[in-house]
């Protein structure tokens, strides 16, 4: 979010929009459900990015995902759909990219996400043909203390994980 606030930051400006307005809009904005959403529910802190995905937005999740304070850092992922012919890079580049952040759990599921999980180093990574079996997983393993990031296309329709999984 920090990205989008210095690109508007000038532009607000120029538009007669007074920094301190635009300070004040900022500490007031809601992220729309799945772009974001910050949920604490039963001690977990759960970070909903579900709306879409791409690999650029995936490595700013788990960016913010490294950021957190957290007993397990629990990274979610679905396929990244409509990229082409760089489908496959995409998700490998992903895990590489996981590899090198402070996560310590990947759970990946749809297909493409396989390539992620095996590109993915130092980190405990399992990959699910069958989201129910990685809900189970994450049922048992989530605790309290824990941060789960959750991201994927909109047509893996990753918001049941959070729904089932972890808001149960």
């Amino acid at each position: 979010m920090a990205k989008n606030i210095l690109a508007i930051f000038p532009i607000a400006i120029s538009a007669g929009i007074s920094p301190v307005e635009i300070n004040e809009l900022v500490n007031t904005f809601e992220s729309p459900t799945g772009r974001g959403e910050i949920i604490i529910h039963n001690g977990i802190t759960i970070i909903d990015d579900t709306y879409n995905s791409n690999l650029e937005s995936a490595k700013a999740g788990v960016d913010t995902l490294s950021q957190f304070d957290g007993n397990q850092k629990i990274a979610i992922i679905g396929d990244m759909f409509e990229l082409g012919e760089f489908a496959q890079d995409h998700h490998r580049e992903l895990g590489k990219y996981i590899s090198k952040s402070n996560i310590d759990v990947l759970l990946a599921t749809g297909e493409l996400t396989q390539l992620t999980v095996n590109a993915a180093h130092n980190v405990h990574a399992t990959f699910y043909k069958d989201r129910d079996e990685l809900i189970n997983t994450l049922i048992k393993i989530a605790n309290s203390g824990d941060v789960v990031y959750v991201k994927g296309s909109r047509g893996m329709k990753m918001e049941t994980i959070i729904e089932k999984g972890l808001l149960n």
